[in-house]
């Protein structure tokens, strides 16, 4: 995870990272069974610092299917957010 979001804020510049949680990465990807460890969507992001959000990414949207979108509108879907140019003291 280090590796990556070095990557992401140094060589590509993004400043806002998202990141899903288990349930909703699931329902993105489709998946029923066999999902991945919960760990790598819930204490994994928060030792980085994200901050779990009902926001949602404006590139998920569009592309989306329609049950998920109703679920999105309804604060239904949890996303890990954060912001690569805060500063911590």
């Amino acid at each position: 995870m280090s590796a990556a979001v070095g990557f992401l804020v140094e060589a590509i510049g993004v400043s806002i990272i998202w990141y899903h949680d288990s349930d909703t990465g699931a329902r993105i990807k489709r998946i029923n069974w066999s999902k991945p460890p919960r760990s790598i969507y819930s204490s994994l992001p928060r030792s980085f610092c994200f901050e779990k959000t009902s926001l949602v990414p404006a590139f998920i949207v569009p592309t989306a299917p329609k049950d998920f979108r109703r679920r999105l509108k309804r604060g239904q879907e949890a996303f890990w957010r954060m912001d690569a140019t805060r500063t911590f003291n």
